[in-house]
């Protein structure tokens, strides 16, 4: 018999299959108003390149690219965010059994957090970095609303991180695949910043699968505005289990890789894990 869940999901995969992508409306990238936090001022003031939103500093699919992707409104970003708020529901579920009062959670690339910030109420810290000030203003302004004041966002390049061994989860999701070949210095990025006895936890999309169809569909010039979420001709990549086992080997510790759970929607998502477990000495 088919739960409650099991037909909402089942009406998201519909919705999901259905959707139909219209063309992205330009719109003005906001300037934060956001004060900055005392880890965020830190950041900015160092002279080691985080937190500048300049090219050099985020590289080609950097600050200005990001900023006017969270700036868009419309009935694309809609779907996009209902899409979004489904997925995150599923990786809440990765998520909490390795949340508890003690847990120090840093979110890299979080754009507006709305998966960590539900996180906030059963850890003791949640530490958001993305390198768009306008990802960050939605953060800050959905922390607010919630009330989460064990929360904190910063603008950071997750290609050097200020960190080092302070968290016992590191967690992204949509992030390392837009860095093609270098995806490896961001996942050493996420180990550096853990704790022995922490985890790694990346999620990414799969090779062979509807998303990976939609993108290499819309690569054309013509086709690209079906795209939602920008029109640069190479915006990310994909990987098979095999290749992204590969990628968490190259860290020097053990992966695991697997679809998100269940298997079958994650499969049918495109959507796959890697987890590391940084060992105790």
């Amino acid at each position: 018999m088919r739960t409650r869940q099991d037909a909402w999901e089942y009406a998201m995969l519909q919705s999901c299959a259905a959707m139909t992508l219209q063309a992205p409306t330009a719109q003005r990238i906001r300037e934060s108003t956001a004060p900055a936090t005392p880890l965020g001022t830190a950041l900015r003031s160092s002279g080691s390149g985080i937190g500048q939103s300049n090219e050099e500093a985020s590289g080609p699919r950097g600050a200005p690219v990001w900023n006017a992707i969270w700036s868009r409104r419309g009935a694309v970003t809609s779907t996009v965010d209902l899409i979004r708020q489904f997925l995150h529901r599923l990786h809440r579920r990765v998520l909490e059994p390795h949340c508890g009062p003690t847990t120090e959670l840093l979110e890299l690339g979080c754009g507006p957090a709305s998966l960590t910030l539900s996180l906030t109420p059963r850890i003791q810290r949640l530490v958001g970095m993305d390198i768009s000030e306008e990802a960050l203003r939605q953060a800050r302004a959905a922390q607010v609303r919630l009330g989460a004041t064990n929360a904190e966002f910063v603008l950071g390049d997750c290609r050097a991180l200020p960190f080092s061994e302070a968290f016992d989860v590191v967690w992204s999701a949509g992030l390392i695949e837009h860095f093609f070949e270098r995806d490896i210095d961001v996942v050493l990025q996420h180990m550096n910043a853990l704790r022995p006895g922490g985890i790694a936890l990346t999620s990414v999309p799969a090779k062979y699968s509807l998303h990976w169809l939609h993108y290499r569909l819309t690569r054309p010039r013509a086709l690209r505005w079906l795209w939602p979420w920008s029109a640069e001709p190479a915006f990310q990549t994909f990987y098979t289990p095999r290749s992204l086992r590969e990628l968490g080997q190259r860290t020097g510790y053990a992966p695991r890789v697997r679809y998100l759970p269940p298997a079958w929607l994650g499969w049918f998502l495109g959507i796959l894990l890697l987890e590391i477990r940084k060992p105790r000495p």
